[in-house]
């Protein structure tokens, strides 16, 4: 009853914002036109690729770029265990599109955008994919996909589940609603267990939540170890090559201000930079903004302050930068596979209060990684790296110069920080196979049915009366004294394809039959 309400009342808010909602649609559209190519799959029109199977498919829906890194082992996982079963993939922002296309190539049988959590747009996707299981990634609680998953019989799993320190009690004031909406689930895996009390708190059934472990620790790696930058892209390699740094410091995924107060971190970096370059000449910057809508603003930064600066995109192959001097890395998707050239490495996010990014890719490449403060979106991560002694966090800007200096300057304190981070790191793999694990136990459970909404029933449910009384009338009045049978039968004939079989399918049924008289009694 509690789960009626929720739902009713969501669905009742939903409808009253709903001008608002197309409105901030317009807008997304107005400032970024390549928006409009994505509401139709955003109001449930899914690709043609997607189709059901006798098998049954699987829904994994991704936010963003993210959550489309830390998905790919688990796909391909899924596929070794599920081979005759699709694997649909759904992401929510341009940025995790774009990659989910390049990445997933060959993993998923397709990429769409998610649907509006309105329950017309969400039956319209699930009427044509029916999957038997619906993974969703970390806190992506939208109550009419979680609702519909379950009412058309899918199997719901909740992977990589966290709940941030700033998002928490946002969720604690409401958690007389999201109870009845986490009864939903039928597994939800949290990454620590800070997270699974989180969870629990908000009305998570004890019975079906565990620690599932963290599924970014299990992420495709490419390179490991100092010198191991065999795949990073072709260009950046030999622009490296021909300009032979002496250092290489990596300011990875930076960010504007969130609240008034912060630094501009872009700003903030390239201060440090040249109080650097001053003892180190030979000195590479790769300043990576998190966002494609920043990569012009740091580039103007970076020139403005007289560095010497080159963009990724507009590489060739036959550059070279005279040192000290800057690479804005414009490009998505190519971040990680720097990391095993980097001396140092700083991550953004963490200087301005946005919560931080994931620190576990320099860390595999088992390198010093410098933050801010602001680690909440991955709390219980950073505090393990803390308490480690396996990451440098700073507490503001001021101490950035002299925290990434020493880096740069002490090899031992180095390479000490950073296998300390790498061995952390390898030590928390596994959370995949669990996953996959329960997610293929799930499948084999799930029984997908149609399922109809409730103005489907009030509208045509008065007819279904009716045509059923017409059937009944028609049945007694051409077969008098027929009755039914007082246990349900299922009758099962013809199964036989032999000469018999064939000889009777060539002549039609037998006479013996009738035209009216076959099934008579029933």
């Amino acid at each position: 009853m509690r789960r009626i309400f929720t739902i009713a009342l969501y669905r009742t808010l939903q409808w009253a914002a709903f001008p608002f909602l197309l409105l901030y649609l317009g807008l997304r559209g107005w400032r970024d036109r390549r928006y409009w190519a994505t509401l139709a799959e955003r109001f449930g029109r899914v690709p043609s690729t997607v189709i059901q199977t006798g098998e049954g498919c699987v829904w994994l829906h991704a936010v963003s770029v993210g959550e489309v890194l830390t998905s790919v082992r688990l796909l391909r996982e899924l596929r070794v265990e599920l081979p005759g079963a699709r694997l649909y993939v759904s992401v929510s922002t341009l940025a995790g599109r774009a990659l989910a296309d390049e990445k997933l190539a060959g993993v998923a049988d397709a990429v769409f955008y998610a649907p509006l959590d309105f329950a017309f747009v969400v039956r319209r996707v699930m009427r044509r994919m029916r999957p038997r299981v619906l993974i969703v990634q970390e806190t992506e609680i939208w109550p009419n996909l979680w609702n519909e998953a379950k009412r058309f019989g899918a199997g719901l799993v909740v992977v990589n589940g966290r709940i941030s320190d700033k998002a928490f009690p946002k969720y604690k004031m409401l958690a007389w609603f999201f109870r009845g909406v986490l009864e939903l689930p039928d597994r939800v895996l949290a990454q620590g267990e800070l997270s699974l009390a989180r969870f629990r708190e908000l009305g998570a059934p004890v019975e079906r939540s565990g620690v599932g472990g963290n599924l970014k620790y299990d992420f495709d790696r490419v390179g490991a170890g100092a010198g191991a930058w065999a795949g990073a892209p072709e260009v950046v390699r030999g622009l490296v090559e021909r300009t032979r740094p002496e250092k290489i410091w990596i300011a990875a995924s930076t960010m504007p201000p969130a609240v008034a107060g912060d630094p501009e971190e872009d700003e903030a970096v390239i201060a440090t930079f040249q109080e650097l370059a001053r003892r180190h000449e030979r000195l590479l910057l790769v300043l990576a903004p998190r966002k494609p809508e920043l990569f012009d603003q740091a580039a103007e930064r970076l020139e403005r302050a007289g560095v010497r600066t080159l963009r990724r995109s507009r590489l060739e192959g036959d550059e070279t930068l005279e040192l000290p001097g800057a690479l804005v890395l414009d490009s998505i998707g190519e971040l990680s596979s720097l990391f095993a050239m980097a001396d140092a490495v700083f991550m953004g996010g963490t200087l301005v209060r946005r919560g931080g990014h994931n620190i576990l890719e320099p860390a595999f490449a088992g390198k010093a990684v410098v933050t801010g403060p602001s680690m909440e979106n991955f709390a219980e991560m950073a505090g393990e790296f803390r308490a480690a002694g396996a990451v440098i966090t700073v507490s503001g800007t001021g101490e950035l110069a002299g925290a990434v200096g020493r880096v740069l300057e002490d090899e031992v304190y180095a390479r000490e920080v950073g296998e300390k981070a790498r061995r952390l790191a390898e030590a928390k793999r596994g959370a995949t196979a669990l996953a996959a694990r329960v997610c293929v136990e799930l499948f084999g459970e799930a029984v997908p049915r149609r399922a109809h909404g409730a103005w489907s029933t009030f509208w045509l449910g008065p007819w279904a009366a009716l045509w059923s009384a017409g059937v009944k009338r028609r049945r007694a009045k051409r077969i008098p004294g027929a009755r039914g049978v007082a246990k349900p039968v299922v009758s099962i004939g013809g199964l036989g394809m032999g000469e018999q079989g064939r000889r009777r399918w060539r002549s039609g049924w037998p006479r013996s039959c009738g035209r009216r008289g076959f099934g008579r009694g029933f």
